[in-house]
């Protein structure tokens, strides 16, 4: 009898999930695929096709144009767009001690 464990193993910090949706949209190209027509790779990310490049099947990077890079890396964080926010101290509402709801522990 095998016992397979079928609970979901923790990602390294390093990976991020990316979305099925997303991924699903974009053309794979392999590796050795991608340098033997890297140029037309490079053409169909500036015309804005971005391509998933696989190794051994499985997704190690994006090729996207550098305009798109540019705007994807200088999207603010949530606490830089909160810090940004034109209210002042003042206007912002104090918080009730009370509790949002009761809890039955």
């Amino acid at each position: 009898m095998t016992i397979v464990d079928t609970k979901p193993k923790a990602m390294p910090r390093t990976e991020r999930p990316v979305p099925p949706d997303t991924s699903s949209l974009l053309p794979h190209i392999q590796l050795r695929d991608a340098k033997a027509t890297l140029s037309a790779v490079v053409d169909g990310a500036i015309r804005g096709e971005p391509s998933i490049i696989t190794r051994h099947g499985k997704p190690e990077a994006v090729v996207v144009s550098f305009e798109e890079w540019q705007r994807l890396s200088t999207v603010p964080s949530f606490a830089r767009l909160l810090m940004s926010a034109p209210a002042e101290v003042a206007e912002i509402s104090e918080r009730s001690p009370a509790p949002l709801r009761d809890l039955d522990i």
